[in-house]
């Protein structure tokens, strides 16, 4: 089980599994994060809550990361992932939580193969937490392809700490950090 660390569902728990490949961010990296991102929008002159935002997180495992996003005031969370018992488990998880189907929708595909999932909506938060071995074929370029990027749009690439990735225009790094056993990347897209 995992714990939700803030929002309307703060300390709610939601089904982890136990799987080779599958790793749920700790209740402690997502809090961190979601300060992070917190402590970003205040910067910016917004307040904390991440109310009107639409998010998309890719490789959703569980859904640990956007559940989180929801508690704490997201509009709107979709949700990729493709292995069909982790996703089952994605789906018990936001019925748990009563989520109202205009609040989140799951996909069972793979972020890989098709850029259905984009459809036609544009995101303000990208959660990206893919498994550690596709690092090196993995690249914020792709997102380009599916045009599901606000502009300012922020990605958050949870990954290797041994490991840091890279981006190129129109993608601006914000911050590299180890937060625990994860090394956090933000990302934010600039398009001009």
């Amino acid at each position: 089980m995992i714990s939700l660390s803030g929002g309307k569902w703060k300390g709610r728990k939601i089904r982890a599994l136990d799987q080779e490949g599958l790793r749920p961010s700790s209740s402690r990296v997502k809090e961190s994060i979601f300060h992070i991102l917190e402590s970003m929008r205040m910067k910016r002159g917004l307040d904390r809550s991440f109310e009107g935002w639409r998010v998309l997180d890719l490789f959703a495992g569980v859904g640990g990361l956007g559940i989180e996003a929801l508690s704490r005031g997201a509009d709107f969370c979709l949700f990729v992932e493709k292995n069909k018992r982790t996703f089952r488990t994605l789906k018990e998880n936001l019925n748990t939580l009563a989520v109202m189907p205009n609040q989140a929708l799951a996909i069972c595909e793979d972020a890989f193969d098709s850029l259905a999932w984009s459809m036609g909506k544009k995101y303000h938060l990208i959660l990206l937490d893919p498994p550690y071995v596709i690092k090196e074929e993995f690249s914020l370029e792709f997102l380009l392809k599916s045009d599901a990027l606000e502009p300012g749009a922020i990605i958050l690439w949870e990954h290797d700490t041994k490991w840091e990735p890279k981006a190129s225009a129109p993608f601006r790094l914000l911050s590299h950090r180890k937060i625990g056993p994860a090394g956090v990347s933000l990302f934010e897209f600039s398009p001009n």
